[in-house]
This record gives C-alpha cells, structure tokens and sequence, in this order.
C-alpha cells in the first residue's frame, strides 16, 4: 500500500505499525566468523551476526560502529572513530593500572 494525503487515517495508523522504527545502537566488532561479524553491544543487548559485506569495508575487530536498525535488519553502519579510540585509551590505562611494578 502506498501512503500518501489522501490516504484514510486508519490505514496509515495500521501501515505504521507494521513497519517497525528505527533503532541506532552503538556496537564492537568483537570478532569475524566466515562471512560474519559478531558485533558485542555489551549488556544492551545480545551479541549479533551481521554479514561483513554490510559493514564499512575498512571494519576491523575492535572497532566501534554506529549502526542504524530497522527491526532485526542493518540499514547503515559507519565506524565510530572518535568511540574506538577513547576505549581503546581506557582498556589501555586500565592495563597499566593492573599491572603496575
């Protein structure tokens, strides 16, 4: 069905429950499984599959993305560098403080 104006309110009330929102989450490559990532939202929610052929060809394990999700489906995904790199720091001072002299 398309929606437009002059569509009746009821149907463009039912068409938009089908169509489930938009959901941006934040997520890390943990790892690569075949033609897999396996993307860790930590305890947001459970860990995901998400084909590499959808990910941002420069995608690295490590690497923090911004994902936008429709549903279950991936509709965009960019590396977060600015995230990568401030975790990065942090598991690095977190190392030093563990293993101090």
């Amino acid at each position: 069905m398309r929606i437009n104006d002059s569509t009746p309110k009821t149907a463009r009330a039912l068409e938009a429950k089908k169509s489930p929102a938009t959901t941006k989450l934040q997520g890390c490559i943990d790892r690569f499984e075949g033609k897999y990532a396996v993307i860790d939202f930590g305890d947001a929610k459970p860990p995901m599959n998400i084909l590499k052929s959808k990910l941002p060809k420069a995608a690295k394990e490590g690497q923090w993305l911004d994902l936008e999700m429709k549903g279950d489906k991936l509709v965009k995904a960019k590396v977060n560098q600015g995230k990568t790199d401030s975790m990065k720091k942090e598991i690095e001072d977190l190392m030093k403080d563990l293993f101090v002299d």
